[in-house]
C-alpha cells in the first residue's frame, strides 16, 4: 500500500508543473501558491471534521506546522521564483538528485540504513532523468541564481522529509499531518506574497485572472496538494526516506505522459528508453525484496 500511495501521489503531483506554469502566467507565483494551500488546507480540515478526528494540537502538530513553513511553503516559493530565472531542464536535473540527497541525510541524521539498492537505484534514476532531458540541453541556458533557488527548495524538501518520517513513525495520522503542513505552507506563501512579491512588483491582491486560472488553482489545491501530502505522509510511516524519495524522480516520466495526452506532444524512442531506466531505478529497492530476486542477488554476492 505505501508504494501504491507514492505512485498515486506522484501521478497527481506531476500535473502541478504544467498547471502551475499556466497559472503564474497571469498571477504572481506566491499568490497562486497561497490560494492553492488555502483551499488544500480547508479540504483536509473538512475531511478531519467529517471523520471526527481529534483536532486539538499536540506536540507533533507544531513540528509539522514548522515543516510546512519551509516545505512546501518557502521551498515552493523559491522553486517557482527559480523557475522564472532558470530552465525546466536545469530544475529537472537538480530535483533528480532528491533520492540520493535524502538517503544520505537520513543515514546521517536518522541513522537509517543506506542500502546498495537505494544508492544504485538513485544513480540509475538520475542517469535516466539526464538522458530524458538531454535533447533539450541546447536550450538549457539557465542562471546560477535560479538554479540556487531551486536547490534551496530541494534542500528544504529533503530536510522536511526527515521530520515527517519521525512524526509518521511516532503517530501516523497522515491527513492531520498534511493539514498542519499545508497550514504552515499557507502562512509562508502569504508572507512571501505580502512582504516580498507584491512590494517588488508594486501590486496588490489581484482578482482579475480568468476563470480558467482560478479553476486551475482549485484543481491544484483539491487534486494535487491535499491528496499528495496526505499520501506521502502515509507512505513515510512504512518506507525509509531514501526509498520513498526515489518516487519523486517519477515526476519527470509522469509529466511527459501528461504532455503527450493533453498537449499532443510526441515521445521518441530515446525518451521511452530514458523513462524505462528511471522506472527501473525507482523499482530496484522493491525488486530486491522479492524472494526469487533476493536469492539470485545473494548468490551473486557470495
Amino acid at each position: 500500500m505505501p508504494h501504491l500511495a507514492m505512485l498515486i501521489a506522484m501521478a497527481f503531483g506531476a500535473s502541478s508543473f504544467t498547471a502551475g506554469k499556466i497559472a503564474v502566467g497571469e498571477l504572481p507565483a506566491s499568490e497562486v501558491l497561497a490560494g492553492r494551500y488555502l483551499v488544500g488546507a480547508l479540504v483536509l480540515w473538512a475531511v478531519l471534521l467529517l471523520i471526527r478526528e481529534r483536532l486539538k494540537p499536540d506536540r507533533y502538530d507544531l513540528r509539522v506546522f514548522l515543516v510546512g513553513l519551509a516545505e512546501p511553503g518557502a521551498g515552493s516559493v523559491l522553486a517557482f521564483w527559480g523557475l522564472n530565472l532558470t530552465t525546466a531542464v536545469h530544475a529537472t536535473i537538480l530535483f533528480a538528485w532528491t533520492p540520493l540527497i535524502q538517503a544520505v541525510l537520513a543515514r546521517i541524521i536518522l541513522k537509517e540504513r543506506l542500502t546498495q539498492e537505494v544508492v544504485f537505484g538513485s544513480l540509475l534514476a538520475l542517469a535516466g532523468t539526464v538522458w530524458l532531458v538531454s535533447e533539450r540541453f541546447e536550450d538549457a541556458r539557465g542562471s546560477l541564481v535560479g538554479d540556487a533557488m531551486c536547490f534551496v527548495g530541494l534542500l528544504a524538501m529533503s530536510a522536511a522529509q526527515l521530520v515527517l518520517r519521525r512524526v509518521a513513525q511516532a503517530r501516523g495520522q497522515p491527513i492531520k499531518a498534511a493539514a498542519w503542513q499545508l497550514t504552515g505552507a499557507l502562512v509562508a506563501a502569504t508572507g512571501a506574497m505580502v512582504f516580498v512579491e507584491y512590494p517588488a512588483l508594486g501590486i496588490k491582491w489581484r482578482l482579475d485572472a480568468s476563470p480558467q486560472i482560478w479553476l486551475l488553482i482549485l484543481y491544484l489545491a483539491t487534486f494535487v496538494s491535499a491528496p499528495v501530502f496526505a499520501l506521502t505522509n502515509y507512505a513515510l510511516r512504512f518506507l525509509p526516506v531514501g526509498q520513498s524519495a526515489l518516487y519523486y524522480v517519477l515526476l519527470g516520466p509522469f509529466g511527459v505522459s501528461i504532455a503527450v495526452i493533453f498537449l499532443g506532444e510526441t515521445v521518441s524512442a530515446t525518451d521511452m528508453a530514458a523513462i524505462a531506466l528511471i522506472v527501473l531505478g525507482v523499482a530496484l529497492p522493491s525488486l530486491t525484496s522479492v524472494p526469487a530476486f533476493a536469492r539470485t542477488l545473494a548468490s551473486r554476492r557470495t
